[in-house]
């Protein structure tokens, strides 16, 4: 198994923490940071998590997975609807 992928511009350790403790998920934590949220993406930042753990800073658990993308923030009914609306079934 390959280390994972680092971004390509340093990510500030405060502008980390801020960004870990303001998400519901890995994967927000990289759309805050402006990353992609690809798995390695994801396990960079986890192991970022757990390093800044390791060295006594008290950073929260996210789910694992990719989870929480869009924690709370999307109406499903209505979206069900409007796929009615505009794709009907023939």
């Amino acid at each position: 198994m390959s280390a994972p992928e680092r971004p390509t511009t340093r990510i500030p350790p405060e502008a980390f923490v801020e960004a870990w403790q303001a998400s519901a998920s890995v994967s927000e934590v990289c759309l805050r940071l402006g990353l992609g949220t690809s798995e390695k993406q994801r396990r960079y930042l986890s192991s970022k998590a757990w390093h800044f753990r390791r060295k006594g800073v008290d950073l929260k658990k996210h789910p694992q997975g990719n989870k929480g993308v869009y924690p709370n923030s999307i109406d499903w009914p209505t979206l069900a609807q409007l796929a009615k609306d505009v794709g009907g079934e023939e």
